[in-house]
């Protein structure tokens, strides 16, 4: 169930590491140029991205990823008070589907893009 006012217990940690499961051009892309919703528009339709805190999902996913191979995960930090704005914002920038998995709308590129950290791509075997 998605859910925009309340994400995963824990999220007021101090940071959020989370993963996004793709092909390795687009992870790549994504470790040099942040989320757009354009590139994002291309696989979905309307230019969402989606993070998991599930490393083992994101793998799922990349290996199911139409360029994949190979295939790889974009990794990244975020504050969890950040993740907690876009979460709360009016109207909904971000949606929490439980149990592991985020969607961030374009309204919150901007934001997460300015508050990613620890950036890195990960191959999948």
């Amino acid at each position: 169930m998605a859910n925009a006012h309340q994400p995963e217990e824990g999220v007021s940690q101090s940071t959020i590491r989370l993963h996004h499961g793709t092909d390795q051009a687009c992870a790549t892309d994504l470790l040099q140029n942040g989320v757009d919703q354009q590139h994002a528009a291309a696989y979905n339709g309307s230019g969402e991205f989606w993070a998991t805190v599930d490393h083992h999902r994101a793998e799922w996913f990349a290996l199911s990823h139409p360029s994949s191979p190979p295939a790889a995960c974009f990794e990244f930090d975020v504050p969890g008070p950040v993740l907690l704005v876009i979460l709360q914002m009016n109207p909904p920038s971000a949606l929490f589907h439980a149990p592991s998995d985020y969607e961030f709308l374009p309204a919150s590129h901007a934001l997460l893009n300015q508050h990613m950290t620890n950036k890195n791509v990960t191959s999948v075997p």
